[in-house]
């Protein structure tokens, strides 16, 4: 059974932050029949779009619910000093809703060129902006 936060429930066409209308899509695709299967998938890779890519976020990015917590899987491309591609990190940006209808946010990985601080400010803002 899914753990979803209150504040990530309403009707369909309500804008919602951008993370509760991933938790919602999330939890519908775990729970359609065969016959929303693809609209199902197309309404979360539409939202998954909607996540930072770009700027070092180059390799493909995954999502997953377990027990009410958004878990984001991204590899960032790091560039050194000349402006040259050196290596990946993978990180899993953990999303947990909280009371105040918001969320904590939690970055794994290296934090190699402190990234990790780049990555939160970048997530925190997009996961927080409206969508329908």
């Amino acid at each position: 059974m899914w753990k979803v936060s209150p504040f990530c429930q309403g009707v369909v066409k309500m804008k919602l932050p951008l993370y509760c209308a991933l938790t919602r899509a999330l939890k519908w695709q775990s729970q359609v029949n065969e016959n929303f299967r693809d609209e199902a998938d197309f309404r979360v890779k539409n939202l998954v779009d909607r996540l930072p890519h770009g700027s070092g976020i180059d390799g493909v990015t995954t999502v997953e619910m377990k027990n009410g917590v958004l878990f984001i899987h991204i590899s960032f491309h790091h560039m050194n000093e000349n402006g040259m591609y050196d290596g990946w990190t993978n990180h899993t940006i953990r999303v947990k809703s909280s009371l105040e209808r918001n969320f904590e946010l939690t970055i794994s990985g290296r934090d190699r060129n402190d990234v990790k601080e780049y990555l939160g400010e970048m997530f925190d803002e997009v996961l927080r902006r409206e969508v329908e």
